[in-house]
Parts: structure tokens; sequence; C-alpha cells
């Protein structure tokens, strides 16, 4: 069975799908706690490492004869690398992140509130995309994804299981938030529970979500069936419950928001 990190991305996986032909994946974290066997490149006890493989530019993408390619969008992605601060400093010390990228794509390493930072800092312009899951950035990285310019006009914001509380989410959500109003966001594995869910359907960026991704995050029946008969979210279309305390009763409600709305609940 899959892991819930592979639902985190739908929305994003749906965007990148196409750039990624012949591209090996990644394995998804363990939830366990564990990390991946493998020296700490932090030790200074450990045998030096290699550079961190960075990905700068997108696969290109299958098209059939005669057909015009799709255009690609620049995105920078190290992912499941164990990639610390530090080394994302270096690498934007390096020129591997331009001001054309677009995409930034950094799941399953070792960020922290500081990476965030430091990408606000980068040549990066404009994105249109970030994934940050699966790193310990916490309320202090939502925190600096609302207040810094760069992260403003994000469509895909990827943030599940990255320590963050309901505290953190009111914080991306408030008024004060630069935020402009993502279309999909992963929130995987963050405790919302029902109050923090009535936090999201309450706030201004709800009625720009096309997809939405809660898998893990505390809801229960009573939450489940306020988003169903929610009007705050009419651009919606793809939703994740699953792990989640809720009934075949509340799956069913929520199949029943619009023909063709698909519910993940498994």
């Amino acid at each position: 069975m899959s892991r819930p990190r592979c639902l985190v991305m739908l929305g994003i996986a749906t965007l990148v799908a196409g750039c990624r032909d012949g591209a090996k994946s990644t394995a998804p974290p363990d939830r366990s706690g564990t990390r991946t066997q493998g020296a700490d490149v932090s030790s200074p006890d450990e045998r030096p490492q290699p550079p961190v493989p960075a990905t700068t530019d997108a696969a290109p993408i299958a098209v059939a004869p005669g057909a015009t390619p799709a255009p690609r969008a620049p995105r920078f992605e190290v992912a499941g690398k164990q990639l610390t601060d530090a080394e994302l400093e270096q690498m934007i010390k390096d020129g591997k992140l331009r001001a054309e990228m677009v995409e930034v794509m950094l799941a399953s390493n070792r960020l922290t509130a500081r990476a965030l930072e430091l990408l606000a800092g980068s040549p990066l312009k404009t994105l249109q995309l970030l994934d940050i899951s699966d790193n310990p950035i916490g309320d202090a990285g939502a925190a600096v994804i609302a207040r810094e310019p760069l992260y403003r006009g994000v469509n895909e914001l990827g943030l599940g299981y990255t320590g963050m509380s309901r505290a953190g989410l009111e914080v991306l959500l408030g008024k004060d938030s630069k935020l402009t109003g993502p279309t999909g966001r992963g929130l995987d594995g963050i405790p919302l529970g029902d109050e923090g869910l009535d936090v999201l359907l309450a706030s201004r960026f709800a009625v720009n979500l096309r997809t939405l991704s809660l898998s893990n995050t505390g809801i229960t029946d009573a939450g489940g069936m306020r988003l169903a008969a929610s009007a705050a979210l009419p651009n919606l279309y793809e939703i994740v419950v699953s792990r989640n305390q809720l009934s075949a009763a509340t799956i069913a409600a929520l199949r029943k928001r619009k023909m063709d709305f698909r519910v993940h609940a498994d």
C-alpha cells in the first residue's frame, strides 16, 4: 500500500508529471522516524560526501511525431537526498538556482525554516510550485512563507509532514499573509482536527483551491460533513482525506458535492 507521502502532492504531481518522463522516483519517507540508512553529511567524523546532485531542468516531454511539445517549466529539484540548510546555501552560492526557475521541489530532506529564508534571498524571482513536504520547517517555516514576497504567487504548495501545527496554519492563512491564494495545497500529517479545517474553510484562500490533501490530519465525521456541505470551496474538484476518522456516510457525502468530484479515502 502506498504511504501517505505518495498522496501529499496529487495536485503537484498532476502539474509536473509530463516533465518527468524517464526519471526515477525517489522512495517514500519512512514515517517511523528512522531515516534512510547512510552517513550523516553534517557529521565531521564521516568521510567527505559527494556533492548532492540537483535536477535543474525538466526531462524532455514525450510528444507525438510532428506535434509541438508543451512548454516546460524550469525547476530546481533535490528530493530525498538528506539535504541540509548548509548544503542548500552552498548550492545557491554556486549558482544552482536561477532567476527563471518557477518550480522548487525539495521534499524529504532535512531542511528547516532557514532554508525558506535562503530561497527567499536567492536569485529566484517567482515561484509557481513549492514542495517542502517532509522537512522539519515547523511553524517558523509557515511564518517565512507567509511574509516573504517570493512565495506570494505560489500556485501549488506542499507542506505535508513538516511539523507545522494548527497555529502555523493560522499564520499562513491569516490577514497579514502575503500569499495570494494557492490552487493546490498539501497539508497531510498536520494535526488540524476539525477546528483547523474550519480555519481553512473560513479563510480567503478557500475559494481558489482546486486540489486539497488532508490525509492523517485528525478530521472527524463532524468536520467531514461540514466540508461536504461547505460552499467555501466552489472550485475544488479533488480531495484526499485518507487516514482520518471518517465514516462511509461522510465519504459518500463528500463524493456527492458535485459531479465528477474526486475523493481519495483509502
